[in-house]
């Protein structure tokens, strides 16, 4: 009996609890002009939030295309979060409305000084919470971030927990100690809220131990900082994601951060730029959804704060300015824009090759990280697979650049003609060797190909 009790009051406060969650957000939905008074959460004291500007976000220009996901911080002017600057409900409130048409999904770092609140305020707008747990080099501070993002996770506070951005490339911590608080954040957190940690590529690579710790690879890509130029940095972070996908070896994988600054230091022949960065910015968005890839992109503000610990540059990530006024051609991704729409198709250049060149072509119309190309040539009218029955496609370069070896078996040079297919990268083609005809699930398996004499 008492059994029975307890579980009928328990679905009343559920049933009760959603209803009251509804109402808010209906609230926030129909921009009222009201304020959210004494909205307590949990054993949190009560807040209240005035729903001015609201009414202004929602005059933004419509929106055809919605991120994935954006890093977002609250703070303003001069506070600076490292030298112990807080921000209220009401002010992530307030910033949070300059973005909230923006994402689906948002990230936010620490659960201090006022962001702690960070998950259920996004909730309240129907927006995933992506918390992260800040560690350093103080083994106490570290601990308080830890626990308090388990306990944000077990209130149903968070989406996504994310203990340490960037700590083995900082040297704040050891990758046996980051891997033990993965491993307890693992047991102390549901099992159905994802737990891992954000790093550079080359981190995660370099320390395998830590795709067996989390639950998703949570990679962050920035061309800029190895110094790529804008010519080549979606190339360049397109080798880098092929090489993490290989290396999660079938885990979730999704771009933590990524971006190119508007102003700041020349780093190598990496120029910082408002046109370079609304460039990099539609670059890898078209990317990412020709790609189906999952990514929290960084930044969605300006945080002038950060000039003083990572250059001028620092200050300059946002796709909008520190006061929400998206830059100059950054709307072109919202309204849907993408680069390289149409048809699938794939051209193969001049088969005029000199001895040892590679035959060389260009994609168009497809994601270029899920596709590959297989290549074929005929000699004295017989079919063979290149460059090797060990290596039966070639990647695509982000660009849609492709090449093939076609010069690996005796009587190559006297190719008569190549044929090319574009094919999921999933998608093993047959072995060929010596056939008079392809094999017919070549072109089953193909979105396009070509064939050329030579």
């Amino acid at each position: 009996m008492t059994a029975a009790i307890l579980a009928a009051v328990s679905v009343f406060l559920a049933i009760n609890g959603v209803v009251i969650y509804l109402v808010v957000k209906a609230q926030l939905e129909k921009e009222l002009d009201v304020s959210l008074a004494n909205l307590a959460r949990s054993t949190a004291a009560a807040v209240n939030l005035e729903l001015a500007g609201v009414r202004e976000a929602s005059s933004l220009a419509p929106k055809r295309y919605i991120l994935d996901g954006v890093s977002f911080t609250p703070w303003t002017g001069d506070q600076d979060p490292v030298e112990g600057a807080l921000t209220t409900p009401q002010q992530f409130w307030d910033r949070l409305q300059l973005i909230r048409d923006d994402a689906d999904k948002y990230r936010t770092y620490g659960v201090d000084g006022g962001l702690e609140d960070a998950g259920w305020l996004l909730h309240l707008l129907g927006k995933e919470a992506i918390l992260g747990a800040w560690i350093g080099p103080d083994p106490g501070e570290n601990e308080a971030q830890i626990s308090t993002l388990i306990r944000l996770a077990n209130r149903g506070d968070v989406d996504m927990a994310v203990f340490g951005s960037e700590v083995l490339h900082r040297g704040d911590t050891s990758p046996a100690a980051l891997v033990e608080v993965l491993r307890r954040a693992r047991r102390e957190i549901p099992p159905y809220i994802p737990v891992t940690t954000a790093g550079i590529w080359d981190q995660y690579l370099a320390h395998p131990e830590l795709r067996d710790a989390v639950d998703v690879i949570y990679v962050n890509y920035y061309p800029y900082w190895f110094g790529v130029p804008i010519d080549e940095a979606m190339n360049v972070l397109a080798a880098w994601h092929d090489e993490i996908v290989t290396y999660a070896a079938g885990k979730r994988v999704i771009v933590s951060e990524t971006g190119w600054p508007s102003s700041g230091d020349v780093i190598g022949a990496a120029v910082p730029s408002e046109e370079n960065a609304s460039r990099f910015f539609l670059e890898f968005v078209s990317w990412a959804r020709a790609n189906d890839i999952e990514f929290t992109y960084f930044s969605a503000l300006d945080e002038p704060w950060k000039a003083k610990y990572e250059g001028p540059q620092g200050a300059h990530w946002g796709y909008r300015d520190k006061d929400g006024t998206l830059k100059p051609r950054m709307q072109l991704v919202f309204d849907g824009v993408l680069i390289d729409e149409g048809p699938p198709t794939v051209h193969i250049e001049s088969v005029d090759l000199e001895a040892g060149e590679d035959l060389r072509g260009v994609v168009s119309g497809v994601g270029t990280n899920n596709h590959r190309v297989a290549v074929f040539l005929q000699v004295d009218g017989r079919w063979y697979t290149k460059p090797s029955f060990a290596e039966p496609v070639v990647r695509i370069a982000h660009d849609g650049a492709w090449s093939a070896d076609v010069t690996t078996g005796p009587g190559d040079e006297k190719a008569e003609r190549y044929v090319a297919f574009v094919v999921p990268d999933d998608f093993e083609p047959p072995a060929v060797n010596g056939m008079v005809d392809l094999p017919r699930a070549l072109k089953r398996a193909a979105v396009a190909w070509s064939e050329v004499e030579r």
